[in-house]
């Protein structure tokens, strides 16, 4: 059960939290995950949790009872939200995200163990059928890759039975979906079955979240074809790698890079320096953290940064061969390739890499003044208003004026947390 003083912490952590997309993420006393959840707004729909809560169901308020810290991570866009919260829920199983369903079953995607497999989505996996992947924790995101598929390669949705014997009997006819050209035909024969199954072998792939090599196949078959002067069969490949990209590039949670990679970016004043990493695994944003490292004096931002990544690869016992940061480094470390992107998709993970470090320097900021001052609301406000990155604590106000031109005078008025600050009144000829 929580304590009145931990829901008041909670409660000052939600009046800081950011008016945009992301994931939020609760845990208990013993720091164990208990929920994971995306937001459109993240402080609105965090805030949502704590207010009448007595009007709640039980398994809600269950929830709200145990929660002992919060954490959350920004992203781009609501979609990105939703994948991100579907990877977490896969990779933790968090309890409440079962027992929050109201009895209501996650969607899986089944690829039946048949001649011409069938791929389709259901609420009741049965492994007997073929091989299930899910669950899903939304059905949008679920759909959003069934519909990549389904563009991407000619799967069958007809439920006929496809042995060799009726195919060789002749017992079925084409229906519209080959007339279309969303099916290659297999109950006449016009597709075989080893050219089927090529498809369904990419189409696991996709599910499971391994996208590149599906990106390499298409590359290789664009270019053969295009050597070979089959120049429609070349478009054909060409639009294929236009939809996937397309949908890569959609999303900054699904990774356009070649291998897995980690992101490590660092920003830095004379006492602390505040760096947040992420892992990209299979082409996917699996994990965002924060933390803030006092510094050293003389200690530099690529000295902290290459000690914070060998301990944490150290701690996660990674062998991930490729490493992007912010900043650029002066030497080499052992089996690691280390890159400082300027543009392109890499450049994107490291803006979103320095999105979630400032709004986490932010808070980090305010929580230490915090304890020293409670913070004017009217700063809040100039904030929201003006769209800065962080409360405007000091804020210095010039006036310059001369005559015809010459003897110019100016003055300088400082305000500090909302009120002039007299002892920083200057005047300047």
């Amino acid at each position: 059960m929580q304590s009145t003083s931990n829901i008041e912490k909670l409660k000052k952590e939600i009046a800081l939290l950011p008016e945009l997309p992301g994931v939020y993420r609760y845990f208990d006393d013993q720091n164990k995950l208990i929920y994971v959840g995306k937001a459109k707004c993240l402080k609105k729909r965090v805030a949502s949790y704590f207010v009448s809560i007595q009007l709640k169901d039980r398994k809600t308020q269950s929830l709200v009872s145990q929660i002992e810290k919060l954490q959350y991570t920004i992203v781009n866009t609501e979609f990105d939200a939703l994948l991100l919260e579907n990877i977490l829920i896969k990779q933790f199983q968090p309890k409440y995200n079962i027992l929050l369903r109201d009895d209501k079953t996650y969607p899986f995607v089944c690829i039946t163990e048949e001649h011409f497999p069938r791929i389709f989505s259901t609420r009741k996996p049965d492994k007997s059928e073929g091989k299930i992947f899910g669950p899903y924790s939304n059905v949008k995101a679920m759909f959003t890759i069934l519909e990549l598929v389904k563009k991407l390669f000619y799967v069958r949705n007809c439920t006929l039975l496809l042995n060799p014997k009726n195919i060789e009997a002749k017992k079925f006819n084409v229906c519209l979906e080959y007339h279309i050209g969303n099916c290659k035909g297999p109950c006449e024969a016009k597709q075989t079955e080893v050219e089927y199954l090529s498809d369904i072998k990419l189409a696991t792939k996709i599910l499971n979240h391994n996208i590149n090599p599906v990106r390499e196949y298409f590359e290789k078959n664009m270019i053969k074809m295009s050597e070979e002067y089959q120049f429609e069969k070349a478009n054909e490949f060409k639009k294929k790698l236009e939809l996937l990209h397309k949908f890569q590039q959609g999303s900054l949670i699904v990774s356009y890079a070649d291998k897995d990679l980690e992101v490590y970016t660092i920003e830095s004043d004379e006492k602390v320096a505040f760096i947040n990493i992420l892992e990209i695994k299979e082409g996917y944003v699996t994990s965002v953290i924060n933390k803030h490292i006092d510094k050293v004096i003389n200690e530099s931002d690529e000295e902290i940064l290459t000690h914070t990544l060998l301990q944490f690869r150290e701690t996660k016992n990674s062998i991930t061969k490729e490493v992007i940061s912010n900043i650029d480094f002066s030497f080499e470390l052992p089996d690691i390739q280390i890159n400082n992107p300027k543009i392109g998709y890499k450049k994107k993970l490291i803006d979103l890499s320095l999105k979630n470090l400032e709004e986490y320097k932010n808070k980090y900021i305010i929580e230490k003044q915090e304890l020293n001052i409670r913070i004017h609301p009217a700063l809040s406000t100039l904030q929201k208003d003006l769209q800065l990155k962080k409360i405007p604590f000091t804020i210095e106000c010039f006036d310059n004026s001369n005559l015809q031109g010459t003897n110019a005078v100016s003055s300088m008025v400082t305000f500090y947390n909302g009120k002039p600050k007299k002892s920083d009144y200057k005047i300047f000829n």
